[in-house]
C-alpha cells in the first residue's frame, strides 16, 4: 500500500493511471498485490513486461481483468516506456531452478537513464527495493525516481502514512485475489 500512497502523493490520483509493470510477475508478490490494489480504482491500465518464462499466470491476468483492470502483456521492455508510472521489481533469482537465466534477463530488462530521457511520458519510477539490476543507478538523481520516497514512507513521525496505509490494507483485504497463496 506504500506504493499507492506514493502514487497518490506524486500523481494526485489513483484512477485513470497508465502503468508499466515489470519484470518478474511470476515470482513477485509485490507485483501481484500492486496490480490487485490498482484494480480497486476505475479506469486503470497496466502493461506487464517480462521474459516469457516469467509471465504473469493467465488465471491472474483474467482475475485482474474481471476486476476492471485493463491488462496488456509484452516481452519488449519498450512497451512500458509510454506509461506515466513504471513499477519495476528485481528478478527473484532465488526462485529460479536455473539462476544463470536471471543474469541474461537482467541485461535485457533494465530501465536506464537514457530510456527516461528518450521517453518523456514516464514521470514516476517505483521499485519496492532492493534494486538488483532492474534500474540504472543514474536514475537515482533524476526527478522520475520515486523509489526513495516510496521507501521513506515507511518512516515514522508527524507525517506518518501508517494509519492511511493500514486502513487501505484492511479495505483491500476484504476481496481476495484468486490464484494467490494465502500465508498464515
Amino acid at each position: 500500500m506504500i506504493d499507492l500512497f506514493t502514487i497518490q502523493q506524486r500523481v494526485g490520483r489513483l484512477d485513470n493511471l497508465r502503468i508499466g509493470v515489470g519484470f518478474d510477475p511470476l515470482h513477485s508478490r509485490s507485483i501481484r498485490s500492486f496490480c490487485l490494489a490498482l484494480s480497486k480504482f476505475p479506469n486503470n491500465g497496466i502493461v506487464v513486461v517480462s521474459p516469457e518464462q516469467c509471465a504473469m499466470p493467465k488465471n491472474q491476468v483474467t482475475d485482474l481483468q474481471s476486476r476492471g483492470l485493463t491488462v496488456g502483456e509484452s516481452s519488449d521492455k519498450d512497451a512500458m516506456l509510454d506509461r506515466e508510472v513504471l513499477y519495476v521489481n528485481r528478478f527473484q533469482k532465488e526462485r529460479f531452478a536455473d539462476a544463470s537465466m536471471v543474469d541474461q534477463f537482467i541485461k535485457e530488462f533494465v530501465i536506464t537513464s537514457q530510456d527516461l530521457i528518450e521517453h518523456d511520458a514516464v514521470k514516476h519510477v517505483l521499485d519496492p527495493l532492493p534494486r538488483v539490476g532492474e534500474l540504472d543507478t543514474k536514475i537515482d538523481s533524476m526527478k522520475q525516481a520515486a523509489y526513495f520516497e516510496q521507501s521513506d514512507q515507511r518512516r515514522t513521525g508527524e507525517d506518518d502514512p501508517s494509519p492511511f496505509v493500514r486502513k487501505t490494507c484492511v479495505a483491500l483485504s476484504s476481496t481476495p485475489m484468486s490464484g494467490l497463496p494465502v500465508t498464515k
